[in-house]
């Protein structure tokens, strides 16, 4: 079996992509960096001082995305909101960015 590119995407790459496009928009935003495991996906705080948690996950990973969510609520329980992300898998190839052929702003 040989190794394909699209198996090299990691969450973590299309977690940051996301965390991007909503500074486009002009939210304020934070996304998980290795060193601060145990931290949500993207945090995305609001101008009232509200913080709302992203927890992202291959479509694959539902069952585990709705434990991890679970999980944020009883450990980030002054969060404005928890928002669970399903990514499908034709994000992980390289072939088809997301978007399409290009990303709208």
């Amino acid at each position: 079996m040989t190794t394909t590119q699209s198996e090299n995407i990691r969450e973590e790459a299309v977690n940051t992509l996301l965390a991007q496009l909503l500074r486009e928009y002009g939210l304020t935003t934070r996304e998980e960096r290795r060193s601060r495991r145990g931290a949500p996906d993207i945090q995305v705080e609001l101008k009232t001082g509200d913080t709302i948690l992203l927890e992202c996950k291959w479509d694959a990973a539902a069952g585990f995305l709705q434990v991890q969510l679970d999980d944020r609520i009883l450990n980030f329980p002054n969060e404005l909101a928890m928002v669970g992300v399903l990514y499908p898998r034709r994000l992980k190839t390289a072939d088809n960015p997301p978007g399409g052929t290009g990303h709208c702003g």
